[in-house]
């Protein structure tokens, strides 16, 4: 949000408030980050133009010795006119233009001085809007200023460019300060001004006249406030100097009066406004309605948009004039022969305008604003505003009375709320201690009506333009801000005790199962977590998660596992004619609970509403061959397996299947099932269709893929896959050049079921360190680490996680960290696990005989507890 310090200056009614304004740049630019307005940029307009002045063109002739130069006599308001050489093709006789004499440097360091140009001497410059550092406005030749202009006046005081502009970076929920006017409330109190409201027409006065049109609006829940007036008579329509000058200075493109009054209205009250040609308009009825499905509607911009039903739109009896509170239409769009207009004003949805505005990807003036949400006081005030200035520019004149049509939520919107404000809820938020003449005072000075009701509690009326302010945590925010953020105590947090986090079991296993991946080669890699309807229909019996607002119709759902990501990095690969891949991904996946589960978890857990069931897979993909071929290579006798292929993710399987039973025992009695033998059998087939949903059956080669089970009640339970892409559908899927033949091979597995049931179990206190308090801080540095290694034979049945709690448990403070560093089967379906055991003492330098005390004490309760053997 620009603001122009000239502009600011007129809301406080005070002659010298510029010149104060001006003088206290440099405190507003410090004190303004600190109420929440951040400062982007800060400009003074007019450097390099002092020198510059207004002068007219008596006399032109055409260069003797070039066509397109013209030797000019100007008068610059002195005794004699000058004789200038000028280029420009506008240049006329009569002309007011900028005139840069010698001596004057303009911006970009560009010095004037005397020249003689194919021999006749020039004696100044005239300029061009670019040469004196104006925006591109995409004219050629030199400015053509208004004829009221008197010659040998300064250009920076003819144009107003004594200015100096302001940029604030805005969050979005101060949508107050989208206006000078908002602005102006901020900057009053930090240099001791009131603000006045400019001059404007009071329109409800003509509520009582005849109304000379009709308004209907269809759609009150969206639209609850929409006011329109007739402006008659328009004569002139050429907008004034000051105007096009104070709207150039914060970026804004000049048109014509009747639109350049609407956009001087939207940046000094914040409400946006809309002018339609009256005489474009069908029938005499304005109506707000949704648009009919396909609709169409050209926009100001040239932009046909095709219209659907969840679009507001305003229309006449026969076509859409607007997308309400986007964007005007060009058929009923003003120009410079419109004599009539209709002026709306009116208040929106924010929702609706925002994802107008999205869909059809036009942002706006106006509809930045209406996205934020307007002041719904401010409808007949900016209208007033845009009404005055019409008649005092344009000669048009109001006829008939201003139409306004509200509903019934209209009055609730235009009341003002209150709030009660308790100082002790404030100091225990923010931990500021304020009395309450204080902050009324504070609350006064930003119009915030504040009276003490309490020596502790506040009542204060809420303005209608602080729509940020909607309980009482908004009114301490506010508070917070008026005293300044830098007054906010700095408080460390006190913490006694240090807790284990519910999912660090999780995460130390994933950690390890990670090593174990990369360990056989494979990279990394990280798809997105979206699939869309074309991926979905792969896994037809999968309870698929659907997002609310999805980035695009590509990523409309939520994986349900990791295989697609997997394929679309390996369709990456075939564009970029990398066909040997092999890469790993683990992560999160996601499905729907059924009714009863979400119903039994919402009253078990009022936290788990979701009903969406979150697990963690990994997934591994290989595509290539299985060997690179070689010129000494006897291709007839050499092996025939070169493609990629089911052997070969069994192969990574295989090689993490040790570290995934040392984890859970029932991995090392994983069965290996086809796809086929369970598409045959009934009540495996319906297992796979529940359970299993999230496996891609449709796309996978049935003979040359398995289906993992584990064995238990009939007919177990699915925990994951290993096969190959269908060759039907692996060209499909990767997008393969016609003829390339290419071996993909793939795998996933299901590590953590559900999430959310298993942090439950840790919640219960199943496999979980409770918080312990904190130790004393060793004061003389830090103490060295010892390592020593166990290796113990276990029962088949002996759970890891079960070891290491019993290590933890027996060994106490000393033991730091546990690390299992082997798994070796031994005889009689028993195992091996060696141990790496970390040791220290926070306090000094453990010693050999403490050392050896404590792993005696962990060994000795492993084999108490699990009936374990030390290895010789």
């Amino acid at each position: 949000m620009k603001i122009s310090y000239k502009w600011i200056s007129e809301f406080f009614g005070d002659t010298k408030a510029l010149e104060v304004l001006k003088k206290e740049s440099s405190m507003l630019q410090e004190q303004l980050p600190f109420l929440g307005l951040e400062v982007a940029s800060h400009e003074t307009q007019g450097k390099g133009l002092e020198k510059v002045i207004v002068a007219q063109i008596l006399e032109l002739e055409k260069h003797p010795q070039a066509d397109k130069l013209n030797v000019c006599q100007v008068d610059a308001g002195g005794k004699e006119p000058l004789q200038i050489v000028c280029g420009a093709p506008n240049a006329r006789k009569e002309m007011k233009v900028a005139l840069a004499p010698v001596g004057s440097i303009l911006p970009g360091d560009f010095a004037i001085k005397p020249a003689k140009i194919r021999g006749v001497e020039s004696f100044g410059m005239l300029c061009s809007g670019t040469e004196l550092g104006f925006p591109d406005d995409g004219s050629s030749g030199i400015l053509d200023l208004d004829q009221s202009l008197p010659i040998g006046s300064k250009i920076i005081e003819a144009l107003s460019l004594d200015d100096e502009i302001l940029e604030v970076e805005l969050t979005p929920d101060r949508a107050d300060c989208l206006s000078h006017l908002g602005m102006a409330r901020e900057i009053a109190r930090l240099i001791g001004r009131k603000v006045s409201v400019p001059e404007f027409e009071d329109l409800s006065k003509s509520l009582k006249d005849v109304p000379l049109f009709s308004v209907e609006v269809q759609a009150e829940d969206v639209c609850p406030i929409y006011a329109a007036v007739l402006i008659e008579g328009i004569e002139n329509n050429k907008t004034p100097a000051w105007m096009q000058s104070r709207l150039e200075s914060l970026g804004v493109s000049t048109h014509d009066a009747l639109v350049d009054i609407t956009n001087y209205v939207l940046h000094e009250f914040g409400h946006p406004l809309h002018a339609f040609d009256a005489d474009k308009i069908t029938g005499s009825k304005i109506i707000v309605r949704y648009a009919k499905d396909s609709e169409k509607l050209t926009t100001l911009d040239d932009q046909e948009l095709v219209l659907t039903t969840e679009d507001l739109i305003i229309a006449d009896s026969e076509k859409p004039l607007a997308l309400a509170g986007v964007m005007g239409g060009l058929d009923s769009g003003v120009t410079e022969n419109t004599k009539r207009i209709i002026l709306e004003s009116a208040v929106f949805d924010a929702t609706v305008i925002r994802k107008m505005a999205a869909r059809h990807k036009i942002h706006s003036d106006a509809s930045h604003r209406f996205e934020r949400g307007v002041d719904p006081n401010n409808s007949l005030r900016a209208a007033g505003r845009a009404s005055k200035l019409y008649k005092e520019i344009t000669e048009g004149r109001r006829r008939g009375a201003i139409v306004e049509v509200t509903s019934k939520s209209a009055q609730n919107l235009r009341t003002k709320s209150v709030l009660n404000f308790d100082l002790r809820a404030f100091y225990k938020l923010v931990g500021i201690e304020a009395d309450a003449e204080t902050i009324t005072k504070l609350f006064n000075e930003v119009e915030l009506e504040t009276q003490i009701k309490s020596p502790n509690v506040l009542r204060v009326e809420i303005p209608t333009n602080r729509i940020d302010l909607l309980r009482e945590v908004d009114l301490i925010e506010e508070a917070s801000r008026l005293l300044g953020y830098d007054k906010i105590p700095e408080l460390y947090p006190t913490q006694t005790s240090q807790s284990v986090s519910l999912t660090q079991p999780l995460q130390v296993r994933l950690s390890r199962l990670r090593e174990r991946i990369l360990d056989t080669g494979l990279c990394e890699a990280m798809p997105y977590c979206f699939i869309s309807d074309k991926t979905k229909k792969v896994v037809p019996y999968h309870a698929a998660v659907e997002l609310e607002n999805p980035l695009s119709q590509d990523w409309k759902y939520l994986r349900p596992n990791l295989t697609f990501g997997l394929i679309d990095v390996l369709k990456h690969h075939v564009g970029s004619r990398q066909n040997e891949v092999e890469v790993f991904d683990i992560g999160h996946t996601f499905t729907k609970r059924s009714p009863e589960e979400s119903a039994e978890n919402k009253k078990e857990d009022q936290r788990r509403t979701s009903g969406v069931q979150e697990s963690y897979h990994f997934a591994w993909a290989q595509m290539g061959h299985s060997y690179s071929t070689h010129w000494s290579n006897d291709k007839k006798t050499s092996d025939r397996k070169q493609l990629k292929d089911y052997f070969d993710a069994r192969g990574v399987f295989d090689k993490l299947l040790p570290d995934l039973a040392a984890l859970e025992g029932r991995w090392s009695s994983c069965q290996f099932v086809s796809l086929e033998s369970f598409l045959e059998n009934e009540s495996w087939k319906k297992l796979l269709e529940s359970e299993g949903s999230w496996i891609p059956v449709d796309i996978l080669h049935p003979t040359r893929t398995a289906i993992l089970v584990w064995p238990g009640k009939p007919p177990g339970t699915i925990v994951g896959w290993i096969g190959e892409i269908h060759p039907q559908h692996k060209a499909d899927w990767l997008n393969l050049p016609t003829g390339l033949n290419i071996g993909v091979a793939m795998g996933e597995v299901r590590f953590s079921a559900d999430i959310g049931k298993e942090m439950e179990n840790l919640q219960a206190g199943k496999n979980i360190q409770t918080p312990q308090p904190y130790g004393k801080i060793s004061t003389s540095g830090r103490t060295p680490v010892v390592e020593r290694d166990i290796s113990l034979v276990f029962k088949p049945e002996t759970k890891a996680s079960d070891i290491e709690k019993t290590l933890n448990k027996s060994m106490g403070k000393l033991l730091k960290q546990v690390e299992c560093l082997d798994l070796y089967p031994m005889d009689e379906g028993k195992k091996s696990l060696a141990y790496r055991l970390y040791l220290q003492d926070d306090e000094a330098t453990l010693k050999d005989d403490a050392i050896q005390a404590s792993v005696k004490t962990g060994v000795d309760a492993l084999v108490k507890e699990f009936g374990a053997e030390l290895r010789s």
